[in-house]
């Protein structure tokens, strides 16, 4: 998946600057800081909301995109609910409470960041299997806080509304000044990470008629271009994220390893110790 992401981190233009937060120093121009507990400070816990059942209920309805058959595909709503999922657990990580985060709004923004697929679908700007796999174009983001606002009218507090609005306006720009951006961002990253990164790869060789042996040469050129590496060093906020990020891919690496075997056929040895000459021989005496 190829996707647009809040980059960008503007110290102080969150709820609350931080202050008893260092940035790594010795980073590379253009990376994402990395920011590491103060031992001296002490930061209160976010604690995650219990789901509220109304925004789940109507983000599980927007996200359903029919079928030719009159069913529903599941592929853009189980996303959705992943990566926010995702959100309200980073949002427990102890540097994120201490922007205080509005955890209704993180919700509503995580479950609707992709919302802009179901009116590309609708628009017929693409088909349903192309859901997630192709560029997020301009104005996506857009188009998701323009169908939550709509959709999240009533069921919101209007303050927790008008913030998920903005976070979702934020990703569209890049602009990660908003604490609730940046735990998203890594929610949504997070999620093309290890083992779910499959079904995404299966339902493009479906769509481009490809089989086993293309989704072999795609992980084979992307260990071989560092692709990962690249991906891990600038798509997180939060180290613990991206060592949860790490942790994935190496199992997907794992994973990918034993695919190429068995395509491969390289696990299909039989050898077999050899038989003793006296296997045949009469052992009744």
């Amino acid at each position: 998946m190829r996707r647009r992401r809040a980059t960008g981190r503007k110290e102080g233009h969150g709820r609350r600057a931080s202050a008893s937060w260092s940035v790594l120093s010795g980073r590379k121009a253009g990376l994402l800081p990395v920011r590491v507990p103060d031992p001296t400070a002490t930061v209160p816990r976010a604690e995650s909301t219990m789901e509220n059942e109304a925004i789940w209920n109507r983000a599980r309805t927007d996200l359903a995109i029919p079928t030719e058959d009159g069913d529903t595909d599941p592929f853009l709503w189980e996303h959705a609910a992943r990566v926010t999922r995702n959100a309200m657990r980073i949002a427990g990580l102890a540097e994120v409470g201490e922007s205080e985060p509005d955890m209704a709004a993180l919700e509503a923004a995580a479950l609707y960041h992709d919302a802009g697929w179901v009116i590309a679908v609708e628009e017929g700007e693409i088909g349903r299997m192309e859901v997630l796999l192709r560029q997020v174009p301009a104005g996506h983001f857009e188009r998701g806080a323009a169908m939550l606002e709509e959709r999240a009218s009533g069921i919101l507090a209007p303050d927790s509304l008008r913030r998920a609005v903005e976070v979702l306006r934020a990703m569209e720009t890049h602009d990660a000044a908003l604490v609730e951006a940046q735990v998203l961002s890594d929610a949504d990253n997070l999620d093309e990470f290890g083992l779910l990164s499959l079904w995404p790869n299966i339902r493009r060789g479906v769509l481009e008629g490809r089989g086993v042996e293309s989704l072999l040469r795609t992980w084979r050129r992307r260990k071989e271009y560092r692709f990962w590496e690249a991906r891990l060093r600038d798509s997180f906020h939060f180290a613990a994220v991206r060592v949860l990020a790490e942790r994935r891919l190496a199992l997907y690496d794992r994973f990918m390893e034993d695919l190429a075997n068995q395509a491969e056929s390289a696990d299909v040895r039989f050898d077999m110790p050899a038989v003793p000459d006296n296997h045949h021989a009469d052992t009744s005496s």
